[in-house]
């Protein structure tokens, strides 16, 4: 099942992206010129399950300075 983490205007997310999960994707996009250099964005923390993922956002497993609405079992 998807779930939004995110809801910007498209230049926003890509000029100041506020979720680690965006910021994670972002990073990931290659990039076609090889002497540009990137930041490196290293996701930390555990991979949660796919068969049973955690409650509230499904990211916040992987987040050091989360909210505590993301583990927050009243969302989904």
């Amino acid at each position: 099942m998807e779930k939004l983490v995110e809801i910007v205007p498209s230049e926003q997310l890509f000029l100041d992206p506020a979720h680690h999960y965006t910021k994670g994707l972002l990073a990931s996009i290659p990039v076609a010129d090889p002497t540009r250099k990137r930041e490196y964005v290293a996701m930390q923390g555990e991979i949660p399950s796919p068969t049973n993922p955690p409650s509230g956002c499904r990211f916040h497993t992987r987040v050091q300075r989360r909210q505590p609405v993301a583990a927050d079992n009243n969302r989904s």
